[in-house]
């Protein structure tokens, strides 16, 4: 996503490629991959990353919780939810671009990637996402862990946001039929994609910790398509 002025990709595309810069302009030798952290502040702000050792962490975006949203607000996310793929800005992303991107970002299963944390801030139809869940069990399997404790080890590793509730519903059940096929139990599968997986827009909705990954293919908007409210 690019963000100088001439380009018109409004909302999720904007601040997408302003994480993106984060994470490519101050990850130094000897530290991890930049954190994106999302903590509650009153007012929107971009602050000057704090490092500690180890890691750098960024307080990024506004977060507002659903019960903090005047009707206004509440009606044009509604509305937002409702758009079909043109107008919601859907992009979808083949396989490899996929593969290559998570190869990239360092997501890969030789890590302790249950240990991790990974953003995927709007999933769509689950490219990126499925491919997480892929890796995230392979890893979780490589250092020994038992698919029967998976819904408890496994809970914190990734979080996952959709604002349309059709394309969110349909990647739910594939991500816990894609959980199932790889061993864990249907109930641990069912209860790791409630805490896993979030129906709203991820620019409004409270996402409390830190994340070593944040990944996926944000939406194309043109900023005169989204509500005035917005």
């Amino acid at each position: 996503a690019r963000t100088d002025a001439g380009d018109a990709c409004g909302g999720a595309g904007e601040v997408w490629g302003l994480a993106v810069q984060l994470r490519l302009r101050c990850h130094q030798p000897g530290l991890n991959a930049a954190r994106l952290c999302c903590a509650p502040v009153r007012q929107p702000r971009i602050s000057q990353p704090r490092s500690s050792p180890g890691r750098t962490v960024f307080h990024l975006l506004d977060i507002l919780g659903p019960s903090a949203r005047g009707p206004e607000i509440a009606a044009a996310v509604s509305e937002l939810a409702g758009n079909d793929e043109t107008e919601r800005g859907a992009v979808f992303t083949r396989p490899e671009v996929v593969a290559a991107i998570l190869d990239l970002s360092g997501y890969v299963a030789t890590l302790p990637l249950h240990r991790m944390r990974l953003l995927e801030p709007s999933f769509g139809g689950g490219e990126f996402l499925l491919a997480a869940v892929d890796r995230l069990l392979a890893a979780y399997r490589l250092a020994g862990g038992r698919l029967d404790d998976a819904a408890r080890e496994l809970a914190p590793a990734i979080r996952a946001v959709e604002l349309h509730r059709d394309s969110f519903e349909t990647t739910a059940l594939q991500v816990r039929a894609r959980l199932i096929a790889h061993g864990v139990a249907p109930a641990d599968a069912g209860k790791l994609c409630r805490q896993w997986l979030l129906c709203d827009d991820f620019l409004l909705c409270g996402l409390p910790g830190e994340f070593e990954f944040v990944v996926g293919n944000p939406p194309y908007v043109r900023q005169e398509l989204i509500a005035a409210p917005l």
